[in-house]
Order: C-alpha cells, then sequence, then structure tokens
C-alpha cells in the first residue's frame, strides 16, 4: 500500500531523494556550488525561470498573511533540478585556539566540561555535604582531581555496561574490571555520588528563577550549551529532532515515546549537523513551562522549538531538515524571512495549508509511483515557499 509524502520545501530543494530528520544529506556542501545562483532579482541575467520562484504578486503583497497557493505545473525537468539556495555565509569548522591535532581527549574533555562548571560543581557538592551530612563519618571535602575520577568512571561505566554499578570493582574474576578499583574505591566513588549538586538549595527562589522546574541543573546545563555553540559551528545542512534519555524515576516531565529506543524518560529537543551529527543546541522539554527565546512567543510550541534553536543561525543560508511536528507554512515563511530554507514532510491539518491539498482524495494521491508520474502529482507555490503532494508505490520507512 502506498504511502502519501507532502514534502514542504521552502525557497527551495535541497534534494529530491527522501530525507529523514536525522541526517538530512552526506554531501560534502562544495558538491551544491554550481547549483547555487544570486538571489538578487534585479539581475537581468536571470532566466525567466528564476524569477518565478522569487516574483511576489500584488496579491499577495497587499494579502499579507492571507497570500494566496498557486498551481504549479510539474515536470521532469523542474522536479529533478535542484533550485537554488540562499547563499551561505556561515564559517562553519572547529572554534578553538588550540591546534585539535595536537589535544589530547582530556583537553577535548574540558572544552565543553570547562573550569566553570568543575568549579560550581565542586563547591556546591562540598556544601551540600556540609548541610545534609554533617553526621556522616565517612565523608570528606571532594577534590578536583577526584571529581574528574568520578566522571570519568561514569563514562567508562557507559561503555562497560554492568546490572548493578558495584559490578564494575567486584573480585569475581569473572565480573571484574580493574580499572575502576584501580581509580577509585567504590565507598568513596557511592559517596561523591550521593552528595553531588549543582545549586544551592538555600538560595533558590522559584519566583525569580528563569526555569523554575529545572533549577537544580539550570546552570550547568546552559554553560554547556553554551561550550557546544562556542566550540565548533556547522555547515549548512543541520536538522532538529528530539532524543530520549532514559529516566524511570518520579519526574513530572518525565515522557513516553513508543517509538523510541528507550521509550521512557527526559526528552530534549536538539539542533545537530547532519553530516556529523554534533550537538549544536539544545532545549530540555520540562512540560508547559519549557523556555524558549521570549522573541518567538506568538508562535506555537513546534515553531518555538526550530526559530530558539535556530536562532544563533538565522540569516546566513542555513538549511535545517524536520520532520512533520514542526513543519508548516508559517514556521517556512519565517525562516525564509531570516534567510534560512527548511525541508520536511508536512501535516495536512496544520494551519495554512492549501485546501486543494486537504481535499484530494487519498485513493487519487495514491494512484501512481514517484518514477512514473502519470500527472496526478500536484504542486503549489506561495510567494518563496513550495508544496508537493508526491506519491510513493511503496510504504515509507522514515
Amino acid at each position: 500500500m502506498g504511502v502519501v509524502c507532502i514534502h514542504i520545501c521552502i525557497h527551495f530543494f535541497v534534494a529530491f531523494s527522501s530525507v529523514t530528520p536525522q541526517m538530512s544529506s552526506s554531501t560534502e556542501d562544495s558538491e551544491y556550488e554550481p547549483s547555487l545562483r544570486s538571489l538578487n532579482t534585479s539581475d537581468n541575467s536571470a532566466s525567466s525561470s528564476d524569477n518565478d520562484y522569487f516574483s511576489t504578486s500584488e496579491e499577495e503583497e497587499e494579502g499579507g498573511e492571507g497570500r494566496a497557493w498557486r498551481s504549479l505545473q510539474l515536470s521532469e525537468e523542474r522536479m529533478n533540478a535542484p533550485p537554488p539556495r540562499f547563499p551561505f555565509t556561515g564559517n562553519p569548522g572547529i572554534k578553538i585556539d588550540e591546534n585539535p591535532a595536537e589535544l589530547s581527549p582530556f583537553e577535548f574533555f574540558s572544552l565543553f566540561i570547562d573550569e566553570r562548571i568543575i568549579d560550581s560543581v565542586l563547591v556546591e557538592t562540598n556544601r551540600f555535604a556540609e548541610q545534609t551530612g554533617q553526621d556522616d563519618s565517612l565523608w570528606r571535602p571532594v577534590t578536583e582531581a577526584e571529581l574528574f575520577v568520578f566522571s570519568a568512571m561514569k563514562m567508562l561505566g557507559g561503555i562497560v555496561n554492568m546490572p548493578e554499578e558495584e559490578m564494575s570493582c567486584s573480585h569475581d574474576e569473572l565480573l571484574q574490571r580493574p580499572i575502576f578499583r584501580q581509580l577509585m574505591t567504590m565507598k568513596r566513588y557511592s559517596k561523591i555520588k550521593q552528595y553531588l549538586h549543582f545549586v544551592d538549595n538555600e538560595t533558590h527562589d522559584a519566583q525569580t528563577h528563569p526555569n523554575p522546574k529545572l533549577y537544580k541543573i539550570y546552570d550547568v546545563f546552559m554553560t554547556l550549551c553554551e561550550n557546544f555553540g562556542k566550540c565548533y559551528t556547522p555547515r549548512q545542512d543541520v536538522c532538529i529532532d528530539e532524543s530520549l534519555m532514559l529516566f524511570k524515576g518520579r519526574l513530572g516531565w518525565a515522557q513516553y515515546i513508543p517509538l523510541k529506543r528507550r521509550r521512557f524518560g527526559v526528552k530534549y529537543f536538539m539542533l545537530c549537523e547532519s553530516k556529523t551529527g554534533y550537538v549544536y543546541n539544545m532545549t530540555i522539554y520540562v512540560g508547559k513551562g519549557t523556555q524558549f527565546d521570549p522573541e518567538y512567543d506568538a508562535y506555537p510550541v513546534s515553531s518555538c522549538v526550530v526559530l530558539s534553536l535556530m536562532k544563533p543561525l538565522l540569516g546566513k543560508g542555513y538549511c535545517v531538515t524536520v520532520d512533520n511536528y514542526y513543519t508548516s507554512p508559517q514556521l517556512a515563511d519565517a525562516l525564509v524571512m531570516n534567510q534560512t530554507d527548511t525541508y520536511g514532510t508536512l501535516r495536512m491539518n496544520q494551519k495554512q495549508v492549501p485546501e486543494e491539498l486537504k481535499k484530494k482524495k487519498t485513493e487519487e494521491r495514491r494512484s501512481c509511483s514517484i518514477s512514473e508520474r502519470q500527472g496526478n502529482d500536484s504542486s503549489l507555490e506561495r510567494q518563496k515557499g513550495c508544496c508537493n503532494a508526491i506519491n510513493h508505490s511503496q510504504p515509507s520507512h522514515a
């Protein structure tokens, strides 16, 4: 049974093939350069087909949000030749003073978990132990070196996964991992874990805190996100999607997403580079109190996610790939106004979706394959946006 995919490609198509939110394209950016054409419509050398993409009718200019969609005639030439992108003015790559080839793994780790984070965790952990563990004879103040070793053991424990943490320090020859006992005793490891803290509980004020639900980790999390964006600038193709961190404890905003591998946990919205998967920016979903940029408060939540995460990259010619939870004509208009392309699937119940596509019968849209079009594909255009109903003869596995 065929599956209909409605692709909205604002301003231009990145490619005609299917693209998932996790990876929009593995093609090097340089391969797109021959396809780039100027966005200046006053250029006399521009072809008439280019002007069709960039011209705005009087009806659209006067109508504002009521801009009308107009039908387009699909052809092999128009569908296969990717229209031009916005000119890319970003400066991608590693943004550190040192030579990356000369850095050790620990120095790379310190780029993200920097002195600000280590000092904050060190102070607050010892403070919390003094506040709550005054009668604990086994506790002694943690040092910076111990905090680094503790972090290393946590990361190594994620690679060498055991049913229980204590098994990592077991003396049983079938279970033992000697490196764990060499780094730190299990008693000391457990004590640091017991008192690990990121904020002073006594100075917390829920009325003035910018994100009360995340106050326990807010400062460390924001510093970490800042370091992600400071150390690396992504290439032109980026993507936004959800990620679920496994958590089955008591938490008001824990999510259940059956399609995810872990199903239960804390949901993140992540902006990643498509080629490498590098996390450039992220937001933790906490329900009603989720923090987005106040500049985009007038937009729906799904659009706020994209615009808030993309804000540092807007106006530079990036192309963001999203799934149908985020894609809407309203979001596409906002991105195009900021010289940003978008590519993704579109739900038919979104606002401002052309009525012609909503009313089109499902059976009619499934009547032909993408490789053997028989005139049943639909394409509509509004300003610099194009919405195509494309028929697939095989089920989609995206």
